[in-house]
């Protein structure tokens, strides 16, 4: 090198930057080379006037021992630790691309032809047989990462260490114009990782799989593989680090727009790359990409914060990925979590057989054009709407999901849920468009039920009930237009039929409740409980039904971040009757009932017994804000049952208690103290009669003893005509016999009368055991007699 490379002044200036920045070994060479003009006492002035205080003095005392004895010298450095450097990174990748690699497919180049490769040559030649076993073989490549590794490793390596070394060293000996040392360092040191990175991304177009296997097989310019030539010294500054790493992840955040392959897999191939980035980003995790579609969580404000979703950004998703000024490949949060929304938006769409890619979903969020997002929404729908059509779980969630495409979720975490334009990929579409073009989905597909429950029963109508008209006359007459056979009863027009009678039975069961409510009313009114009981137990019973509405959006999204509406009335009349007549007291005036049935004989007690029933049905209808109430009511009826209850047990047992039997009409004699209890007892289950058999026999057995009785007393009587035929009796002697016979002793019976008697008595006797009553002995009355 001689003294015209550069002009003094330059030197000056140059010595002035190397002082600047500490860089003494630089300096001494600098000096070395034009000591004619950084004489001693202007090296001096500059050390004293530009050398950071920071700097260590071990670094520079020598240097000035060297300017104070005139034996100033070349750093040398570089040179000695060239050959070791050269090995690493000219030999040693060569070696393995052609002899451990790829043998198969080697290069034929030899190492001083390696040697004059630039950066893009030596990237290119070094990667060229890197993911060709991806790319025939669907299997994973565990080659990728080791060719990073193995091969841009080291070649990179010799390139920071030595070539750069020499490309400062030139540049700044050969100056022409004094710059930064900044930007010389800026266009000369990262020129080699800047070829892998565009390799990198020019992969994404060529094989999706490729990069894929690169994000994780591959930690990024630190991850390198000497082959044991490590010295223990860090190869990359602390700064050149953070920079390498951050220029790799923008590049990997890059390859996610620019995989074009519309597909499920390709989809799950750039959620690995999210989770790879964001793990060597160290930032919070994401859950699975199938987890996502299910949660459909908000997406975060930071997104409208940073100025993402903005058209001007557009031109940034389709050119100059790799810029330092694109915001959409910066790896910050934003733009992670935009990638991550519109990774949940490809993937609901490609799952509903609208495959599209994230350049594609991104276009849909940052264009906001109305007719391009309304284009793609048709598209989605008639897709939707080949769905099954008997599983209403997946209309409810094909719906989620389009709202969900719509807004992204920001409804769920702001108070203007009725905005009228989202900030999905469907956010320049209106609600309302959305809404109705879905309600027609359901009426086409005949979810009636669900249409209704969703559009007519929920807490906030979704849709005005014009629109709802509208759209179901413009569904009708669609389908009429469609239908190619004339027959109601099939084809299209069987679906006109059942949209046309599925509102007329919905207005039907409203009124027919509203009339039985009413009926039950008006009989309370007229004091005719019994009336308004009937209507309660049988008609309300099966008509009515629940109260409130349930709100699905609620149960789903049950978060507790904000006060939950008031659900919407769905039968505010069937549990108001029923809690009505079940408050309903009796008075003089109340109609009397016509029967009993097998209820209680006390009509207060019946009258409380209907009264809980129908606080029963008020309660199985009623909304949960009126339970407390219903539920007073029906505790107060049990306190006035039980209070009757135990009244009317209290008066029965004093009854019995004081009740004469033996006084009353038909009864019996007290029974005689029993002797043998258990013999007693015996023989009264033997001989109690059970049944009308028992009864029968019982009788009968009680005839043939008074049989024999009556024969017993036809032979004492022919006894006593015997023993008077002797002698005759006088006037007074008969006389005196009428009288004792008239006044204790019985006269004799005719037989017709005995007969009669013991007849009555076998069945009055059979009787009275199956009423349980003791027979009277009526041997012992005749004997006192």
């Amino acid at each position: 090198m001689t003294d015209t490379d550069i002009s003094p002044a330059q030197s000056v200036l140059l010595a002035v930057q190397l002082a600047i920045k500490g860089q003494i070994p630089t300096l001494r060479t600098l000096v070395f080379l034009h000591r004619k003009t950084l004489h001693t006492e202007l090296v001096l002035r500059i050390l004293l006037s530009y050398l950071p205080e920071s700097l260590e003095s071990s670094e520079y005392v020598p240097f000035l021992e060297e300017l104070e004895s005139g034996s100033i010298r070349e750093d040398l450095g570089a040179s000695l630790i060239q050959p070791p450097i050269w090995t690493v990174s000219t030999v040693l990748p060569l070696l393995r691309l052609n002899y451990e690699y790829h043998p198969n497919e080697a290069t034929v180049l030899s190492i001083l032809e390696f040697e004059t490769l630039d950066d893009h040559a030596g990237v290119s030649l070094l990667l060229k047989k890197t993911g060709c076993v991806q790319i025939r073989d669907s299997t994973s490549d565990p080659t990728v990462g080791r060719d990073l590794r193995g091969l841009i490793g080291p070649f990179m390596y010799g390139d920071t260490r030595i070539k750069r070394r020499k490309m400062l060293q030139n540049s700044s000996l050969s100056l022409q114009t004094v710059e930064p040392h900044e930007d010389i360092a800026s266009d000369n040191k990262y020129l080699g990782w800047e070829e892998v990175f565009k390799w990198i991304v020019n992969q994404a177009v060529i094989s999706w799989k490729t990069v894929v296997e690169v994000v994780e097989q591959w930690d990024g310019p630190g991850d390198v593989d000497l082959g044991g030539y490590e010295d223990g010294t860090v190869w990359l500054d602390e700064d050149d680090q953070q920079h390498l790493e951050t220029r790799y992840a923008r590049s990997v955040l890059a390859t996610a727009y620019l995989i074009s392959e519309e597909s499920e897999a390709a989809l799950d191939g750039v959620q690995r790359i999210l989770m790879r980035i964001i793990t060597l980003l160290d930032q919070d995790r994401i859950p699975t990409l199938q987890a996502a579609c299910a949660l459909l969580s908000p997406v975060s404000d930071i997104i409208d914060e940073s100025g993402l979703l903005s058209p001007k950004n557009l031109s940034s998703l389709r050119n100059d990925l790799l810029d330092e000024q694109n915001p959409l490949t910066s790896p910050k949060d934003g733009s992670i979590k935009l990638l991550h929304a519109l990774l949940i938006s490809a993937s609901l769409c490609t799952r509903a057989k609208f495959p599209i890619s994230i350049r594609r979903a991104g276009e849909l969020a940052l264009l906001q054009d109305e007719h391009e997002q309304k284009h793609a929404f048709q598209s989605l729908i008639h897709q939707i709407a080949k769905g099954p059509k008997e599983d209403d779980k997946y209309w409810i969630r094909a719906r989620n999901e389009i709202l969900w495409l719509w807004s992204w979720g920001a409804e769920e975490l702001s108070a203007a849920s009725n905005t009228l334009r989202g900030r999905g990929i469907f956010g320049q579409l209106s609600k309302e468009f959305i809404e109705e073009e879905v309600f027609k989905t359901f009426l086409t597909n005949t979810r009636y039920t669900l249409a209704r429950s969703i559009y007519e029963t929920t807490i906030d109508q979704p849709l005005p009930k014009q629109v709802l008209h509208d759209a179901i006359v413009s569904t009708i007459m669609n389908t009429y237009d469609n239908a190619t056979n004339a027959n109601k009863t099939r084809g299209g027009l069987k679906k006109c039929e059942e949209m046309k009678d599925a509102a007329k039975a919905q207005q039907k069961a409203i009124a027919e409740k509203r009339v039985v409510s009413m009926c039950i009313d008006a009989a309370l009114a007229e004091d005719d409980f019994e009336t308004a009981y009937s209507y309660v137990m049988t008609s309300l019973k099966d008509i009515a039904g629940r109260a409130h509405a349930r709100c699905p959006d609620l149960e789903r999204n049950n978060l507790g971040l904000f006060a939950e509406p008031a659900p919407k009335v769905l039968d505010d009349w069937s549990w108001r009757a029923a809690l009505q007549a079940g408050k309903y007291e009796r008075t003089m005036n109340s109609v009397k009932p016509t029967h009993l049935g097998n209820t209680s004989g006390d009509l207060d007690i019946r009258h409380l017994e209907q009264r809980m029933d129908c606080l029963s049905q008020a309660l199985r209808l009623a909304p949960r804000a009126t339970l407390q109430e219903i539920l007073n009511v029906y505790r107060r009826c049990e306190e006035k049952l039980e209070i009757l209850t135990k009244k009317e047990a209290a008066e029965e047992a004093k009854w019995d208690a004081d009740g004469e039997r033996q006084n009353m009409p038909g009864g019996f004699a007290e029974p005689p103290i029993k002797q043998n209890v258990t013999a007693s007892n015996s023989r009264a289950a033997e001989e109690a009669p059970m049944s009308l058999f028992d009864l029968s026999r019982a009788s009968v057995s009680r005839a043939q003893s008074g049989l024999s009785a009556l024969s017993m007393l036809r032979g004492s009587n022919n006894t006593t005509h015997e023993a008077t035929r002797p002698g005759s009796r006088t006037s007074g002697d008969i006389s005196r016999a009428s009288t004792q016979d008239s006044s204790g002793t019985r006269g004799p019976m005719r037989k017709r009368d005995q007969l009669k008697n013991v007849a009555v008595g076998g069945l009055a006797s059979g009787v009275g055991w199956l009423l349980g009553a003791p027979p009277v002995n009526r041997n012992g009355d005749e004997d006192v007699h």
